[in-house]
């Protein structure tokens, strides 16, 4: 909502309405027909989003990504003083 509506930078407010919003909404309404149709369900932005950041950070040894079958995840640190120094950007 803050990007979407209360954003100073008209420039950002217009690109993420256009590559995330939007297409999240477009995505999830056609996932609700690939749904009923017993058909695989599409990634929105973010969802993709999320699996990159966490493929990197466990590329980069700062913590460890577990997938389960089901497709559930879960994620432990192992190296509190480097996620500690990416927390401060």
């Amino acid at each position: 909502k803050y990007l979407k509506f209360e954003s100073k930078n008209y420039r950002v407010t217009v690109e993420v309405n256009e590559q995330v919003i939007t297409k999240t909404e477009n995505i999830l309404k056609e996932n609700v027909i690939l749904k009923e149709k017993g058909e695989k369900e599409k990634q929105t932005p973010v969802q993709a989003y999320r699996v990159a950041i966490m493929g990197r950070l466990s590329e980069m040894g700062i913590l460890k990504w577990t997938i389960e079958k089901d497709a559930s995840s879960s994620y432990e640190i192992v190296n509190e003083e480097l996620a500690r120094e990416l927390l401060k950007q």
